[in-house]
């Protein structure tokens, strides 16, 4: 019985699987795309698959498992959103140009 290796065939198989499985940000199933709640009242992001909510602070974005006390969370002002990027404040400008003052007040 003759044994059948060819090294550039396993080789093309072994990158194609690489390529094919590797580099890809997938959430919510299959889809490029990350799901927030978005409360535009006070600028804040949920990011309910992960549980951690993102918010402007002094300047700087910060995230955590709850928001300070300072900023009131309403789930009636929340908008559901989808975006590309896994830090939904890289698409802040988009997002709040968009929901600008639909925080139910």
């Amino acid at each position: 019985m003759k044994k059948f290796f060819n090294p550039r065939l396993a080789c093309a198989a072994i990158v194609a699987a690489f390529v094919l499985t590797a580099g890809c940000a997938v959430h919510d199933h299959g889809s490029p795309y990350h799901s927030y709640h978005y409360y535009p009242d006070v600028e804040v992001y949920y990011d309910h698959h992960r549980h951690v909510y993102y918010w402007h602070d002094h300047g700087t974005w910060v995230s955590g498992h709850a928001p300070p006390s300072s900023i009131v969370i309403r789930p009636e002002a929340r908008v559901d959103i989808r975006l590309r990027a896994t830090e939904p404040w890289r698409e802040h400008h988009r997002v709040r140009a968009k929901y600008h003052g639909k925080g139910h007040r």
